[in-house]
């Protein structure tokens, strides 16, 4: 089957390999032809990001059990239910700038070997007390979002290997700079970087502070 035949002829600006689909900034607002594609199930990197896709358009998804890779941002995907559950191999999800306000506490439940995971720039105000399952998470990138008190973000504790946070941007990183660095090294003791810099004495946010 050629590769033309992965999406429907109407579905324009896609690339195709074998394993990977990529269509960046083609205003697509939805994965039709993606559930019934011949390749699905082999499909381990999806490339979507500049485009008009919400939420639903996720489900498409729910078939590519390989999926390794879903990048989704600067799309319109104000919240997330339980549409990645079916992506047990997921590793790396992205939707940044999507708008997205609320994510269900189950909505990465089953995504145990997710490693990578970036909601920045969005309007999320904590993070889901089931994110705590994703024992394997390294790298999680929530700046500029709208998240508070250390109460919304909790789970961080719950998330074992977690060594790359970022939370800047977000009123929480305001607070004042040893309080805001030590909490969060309290929480996430293998932690190596905080927002985007080394976790150690060099730390802006501990700039000015006196031993």
């Amino acid at each position: 089957t050629g590769m033309g035949s992965v999406f429907p002829p109407r579905v324009e600006g896609f690339q195709h390999s074998s394993t990977e689909v990529t269509a960046l900034g083609n205003r697509l607002n939805s994965f039709e032809g993606l559930e019934d594609a011949p390749l699905t199930r082999s499909l381990l990197a999806l490339i979507a990001s500049d485009n008009a896709l919400t939420e639903d358009c996720l489900n498409a998804v729910k078939n590519c059990r390989e999926l390794n890779s879903l990048i989704v941002s600067n799309n319109s995907i104000e919240s997330l239910k339980h549409e990645l559950l079916p992506l047990r191999k997921l590793g790396k999800f992205s939707a940044s700038n999507s708008g997205m306000q609320n994510i269900g506490n189950d909505s990465f439940s089953q995504n145990t070997d997710l490693r990578e995971l970036r909601l920045a720039k969005n309007k999320l105000t904590g993070l889901p007390s089931g994110l705590g399952k994703n024992i394997n998470l390294r790298v999680l990138d929530c700046s500029h979002n709208q998240i508070k008190t250390f109460a919304e973000v909790q789970v961080l504790a719950k998330l074992p290997k977690l060594t790359h946070l970022s939370l800047r941007g977000n009123p929480i990183a305001i607070l004042d700079g040893k309080a805001y660095v030590d909490n969060i090294k309290a929480m996430c003791p293998r932690l190596r970087t905080l927002d985007g810099h080394p976790l150690d004495k060099s730390h802006p946010a501990l700039q000015g502070d006196d031993d």
